[in-house]
């Protein structure tokens, strides 16, 4: 059902080439995964693993940052 009063989403798109668009949204999909890792992680105490996670999800979060598509 439809409430009213929900307050709307405003796409907004970091580039418009739609290549390097699916690129970041797929890098955004990358980094949140890793990210759940790194916690994951952490909460066990396997710093080493957390680590390797926290570089991973990095460079993927760079990719996101560019030129993926964030909502408002």
């Amino acid at each position: 059902m439809y409430n009213k009063n929900m307050k709307k989403f405003i796409k907004k798109q970091k580039t418009n080439n739609i290549l390097l668009r699916f690129i970041g949204n797929i890098c955004g999909s990358i980094f949140t995964f890793f990210l759940l890792k790194e916690i994951r992680a952490d909460d066990k105490k396997h710093a080493l693993r957390a680590r390797m996670f926290a570089k991973i999800s990095s460079l993927f979060e760079k990719g996101q940052d560019k030129w993926a598509t964030y909502y408002i």
